[in-house]
């Protein structure tokens, strides 16, 4: 018989969740990616939990994530608190677009990250990350340790400021009492508390209430009247960050393109808010992620000599001091390799959600979901289960390569870090594009030697999963 899951509110399998706060005194204590892997080991692959007020199912079994991706397109953004005029900007971006709005979305960002268009980031990626290790060789210099995930993140807030804008966002910016650096800190800072405050364990009180209690209009009255400071910082970063995006605009860039794209159902333009929307976007999506994949990278190339020696080993064989084109990029398959299996124990997006459509969707053989239910497909969990990695909880770049088949996925489905379906990041190769050349371009100048304290590497679930604490080393440069 198949069972209905809204018809068995306790029954279901997961844990127990009081009412209202259901199970978010482990998640605060413990991080949700954390709770939802010790969820998994008790109670297998399909399991719920509720956050607040609000049921989650979740899959942990990448075949039925690859089915539950591809069969169901739009997303559920649970909880959302809407205050002002920046927050129904941002609720228009490609992230949280639903329907044919969505695909209008799509096919307007597409040509972005098409062959021709990432030939031409490539020069404007190996200029920034060129540049990153010229400012850190202060600090080689002086021997002071630095916070690689945050001076990555200043890399990568540059790269989307050339990319998308073709403007410089000043965020490398060496000459610290510059007018510029001090705008470029402003970006940055506003960026941080974006992902730092926008979340409900680490965020302002009224996200939690607005989790917890069945009043979101008295919830978001309360907001708008009395702001808590991690609200007010939300906001403030929030509208920073938007203010931003109209300091300038080179043509040919994205959101040139964001201004001609036209809504195929009714050939209008995209409103001045959902172009902004876009903006914020791209902006907030390439500066976080990257940074934190890149930071993933350098603690286990630091951490592991072996791995450091063989990147090294190939970056001298293509040449020190030499810049990074796009032909180049398969001349280093360790480089990427590294950067994929560092995508696979740390994927900065931990879980990607779904709401289910009309007709419903067999989670498994015994629980059909019912339309309008949110499923959550938890790949922090999979991409770690040995079911599907031999040696899964080691750093291990081989299984990337032909001579690591041993090591490699016992199923094609096990590595999804960008998700999967119509609704993959779309800018993933974008991405893995700026991580090489980040990686080749560092270390042809420096290596990294980690600070004490930091093995195993503490980690926190805000928007992204993300160093707790940072990724502190010291610089050395190589001779």
């Amino acid at each position: 018989m198949v069972k209905t899951v809204h018809t068995l509110p306790r029954t279901a399998i997961g844990p127990f969740a009081p009412p209202f706060i259901g199970n978010l005194l482990p998640i605060f204590r413990m991080g949700l990616h954390e709770y939802m892997m010790q969820c998994r080991l008790r109670y297998g692959k399909t399991f719920k939990l509720y956050l607040g007020k609000s049921m989650l199912l979740v899959t942990a079994d990448p075949e039925v994530a690859r089915k539950l991706n591809y069969r169901m397109n739009n997303r559920v953004i649970q909880g959302q608190l809407q205050l002002n005029e920046d927050d129904q900007i941002n609720s228009q971006g490609l992230v949280v677009a639903r329907d044919e709005r969505w695909r209008t979305l799509r096919l307007a960002w597409q040509p972005t990250f098409q062959s021709g268009c990432l030939e031409s980031y490539a020069e404007l990626m190996d200029s920034s990350a060129a540049q990153l290790a010229q400012s850190l060789r202060a600090a080689a210099d002086s021997g002071e340790p630095v916070d690689m995930w945050r001076e990555l993140g200043r890399m990568t807030l540059h790269v989307v400021g050339s990319t998308a804008y073709g403007v410089d966002f000043h965020t490398l910016e060496q000459d610290a009492s510059s007018g510029a650096a001090a705008q470029g800190a402003e970006l940055i800072q506003a960026c941080q508390t974006v992902f730092a405050a926008g979340s409900i364990t680490r965020g302002s009180i009224y996200i939690l209430l607005n989790a917890v209690l069945p009043a979101p209009r008295l919830v978001g009255w309360a907001a708008r009247t009395m702001p808590d400071k991690r609200l007010t910082q939300l906001i403030q970063g929030k509208g920073e960050a938007v203010r931003r995006k109209g300091a300038g605009m080179a043509p040919g860039s994205f959101m040139g393109l964001m201004l001609t794209t036209r809504d195929k159902t009714n050939g209008s333009a995209l409103s001045d808010a959902a172009v902004v929307a876009q903006a914020n976007t791209f902006t907030l999506a390439g500066y976080e992620t990257t940074a934190n994949t890149l930071a993933y990278c350098v603690y286990n190339i630091a951490a592991h000599p072996e791995v450091q020696a063989r990147l090294l080993a190939e970056v001298d064989a293509y040449g020190r001091g030499r810049k990074v084109a796009y032909k180049d990029l398969d001349q280093f398959p360790y480089a990427e390799a590294v950067v994929r299996e560092a995508l696979r124990l740390y994927p900065p997006a931990t879980m990607i959600s779904r709401e289910v459509k009309a007709g419903g969707f067999p989670l498994t053989p015994q629980v059909h979901v019912p339309a309008g239910q949110q499923v959550m497909s938890f790949l922090y969990g999979y991409q770690r289960d040995p079911e599907y990695w031999p040696a899964a909880l080691e750093f291990r770049p081989e299984r990337w390569l032909p001579e690591g088949a041993a090591l490699a996925a016992k199923s094609p489905d096990a590595w999804t870090p960008f998700g999967s379906g119509a609704r993959m990041c779309i800018g993933w190769r974008f991405a893995l594009q700026e991580a090489k050349i980040a990686l080749v371009r560092l270390y042809q100048d420096q290596t990294y030697q980690l600070q004490p304290g930091q093995v195993p590497l503490a980690l926190q679930q805000n928007i992204t999963l993300s160093p707790r604490n940072g990724v502190w080393v010291t610089v050395v440069p190589r001779s």
